[in-house]
C-alpha cells in the first residue's frame, strides 16, 4: 500500500545513494593510486637526473684540470706560483693512483687532451 510504496522508495533511494558513494571512494582510490606511480616514477627520474648532473659536474673537474695542467705546460714561466703548485701536486700524485688501464673514460679523455695540447 501507500506505506509499502513509500518505504520501497526510500530504500532504493537509500541503495542508489550507497551505490554512488561506493563509486566516489573506487575513484577516489584509483586517483589516488595514479597520484602515487606518478610520484614514483617522477622520484625515479629526480634520481636518474642527479646521477647524471653529478656525472656531468665530475667530468667538467677533469677537463678543467686537464685544461689547467695543459695550460701550465705551454706556460709556466708566465703562470708563476699557481703553475708551481699544480706541478707541486703532479709530483705528489705522480707516486700512486690509477693506472691508465683502470682510469675512468672520462679521466682517460682529459689526460690525453692535455697530452695533446702540450
Amino acid at each position: 500500500t501507500v506505506a509499502a510504496a513509500i518505504t520501497y522508495a526510500l530504500g532504493a533511494g537509500e541503495d542508489t545513494r550507497q551505490a554512488a558513494e561506493g563509486a566516489e571512494v573506487s575513484e577516489t582510490q584509483r586517483n589516488l593510486a595514479q597520484a602515487k606511480a606518478a610520484h614514483k616514477a617522477a622520484q625515479r627520474e629526480h634520481k636518474r637526473l642527479l646521477r647524471a648532473l653529478h656525472t656531468a659536474r665530475s667530468a667538467l673537474r677533469e677537463v678543467d684540470a686537464a685544461r689547467g695542467r695543459a695550460h701550465c705546460d705551454v706556460q709556466p714561466r708566465r703562470q708563476g706560483a699557481q703553475c708551481e703548485s699544480l706541478s707541486n701536486l703532479r709530483r705528489k700524485s705522480s707516486g700512486g693512483g690509477t693506472s691508465p688501464e683502470h682510469e675512468s673514460p672520462v679521466k682517460a679523455a682529459a689526460r690525453e687532451a692535455a697530452q695533446q695540447q702540450s
